[in-house]
């Protein structure tokens, strides 16, 4: 059990149109840097924590997965938060602020209801 403990993750509403997040753990806000309040209803692609070493590659595979109804993993490099604004234009684009970089293993996995529609994804 002591490995669910250690699990960073978040549930995003595969209802909606940008997929938002609705939950995410303590877990998830210390290896990113943000707030919980600062998180949700964000769209559960991440883009807040993308950076210069994101490769378009695993973007458009989570955009993808987020899509489908097929769990799927991805590994992206994504940035903590440190609070610093950004200073190159690209970086601006990408990101809102400065960051450390992680390398992620990403599972998406879909959650449906009875009548097999997906209602949730977990991340």
């Amino acid at each position: 059990m002591r490995i669910w403990l250690d699990r960073r993750f978040l549930i995003s509403n595969a209802q909606l149109t940008n997929k938002p997040i609705i939950y995410c753990n303590d877990a998830f806000c210390e290896l990113t840097g943000h707030s919980r309040s600062d998180i949700i209803q964000k769209p559960s692609t991440c883009e807040f924590l993308y950076g210069s070493e994101t490769s378009d590659k695993a973007i458009k595979q989570i955009r993808h997965a987020l899509q489908g109804s097929d769990e799927k993993e991805v590994e992206i490099i994504l940035y903590k938060t440190t609070g610093k604004k950004a200073r190159s234009a690209r970086t601006i684009e990408r990101f809102r602020f400065a960051g450390v970089k992680f390398r992620c293993s990403v599972l998406i996995a879909p959650v449906k209801n009875e009548s097999c529609d997906i209602i949730l994804f977990i991340l």
